[in-house]
């Protein structure tokens, strides 16, 4: 019977058919009710219309509001874990690989905080000195 039926009827029906209330997201069924609603000249409520446009754009900026405190707090996160894995490695440099010399290099050469200053490092510990570099640099961003 759907395709014999009169427009908006016939959008209501196939919807129906195809995505079933009770399966749907609450907000996209509520979307689609909307513009629905806005093609329907007979059955049409302006000031209900306007209320649930208003609501979903509501609850739309609250969920846009709320992935960006996600995102942030995961930044934060991952900003962290950085951090720690760089003081790590520094801490097992200076624990366990470095000799005085060396050490007192990287230390001169981090209070620089110039990429010049890994010309003056040990070949291995220059590749680490120029990635604490721009890890900072990426936070300063």
């Amino acid at each position: 019977m759907a395709p014999n039926l009169k427009p908006p009827l016939k959008k209501q029906v196939e919807h129906a058919l195809m995505q079933p209330l009770h399966f749907g997201y609450q907000r996209l069924e509520s979307y689609h009710y909307i513009s629905v609603s806005e093609d329907d000249e007979y059955s049409r409520d302006e000031s209900l219309l306007q209320f649930a446009k208003l609501d979903y754009n509501a609850v739309q900026m609250l969920h846009k509001q709320e992935l960006c405190e996600l995102s942030r707090y995961s930044r934060g996160r991952v900003m962290l874990a950085k951090i720690i894995k760089m003081l790590s490695l520094i801490d097992d440099t200076f624990d366990s690989y470095g000799t005085i010399e060396e050490l007192d290099a990287f230390t001169m050469a981090i209070r620089r905080w110039d990429f010049k200053e890994a010309d003056l490092l040990p070949e291995y510990m220059k590749p680490f000195y120029t990635a604490v570099l721009k890890l900072y640099g990426e936070f300063k961003e």
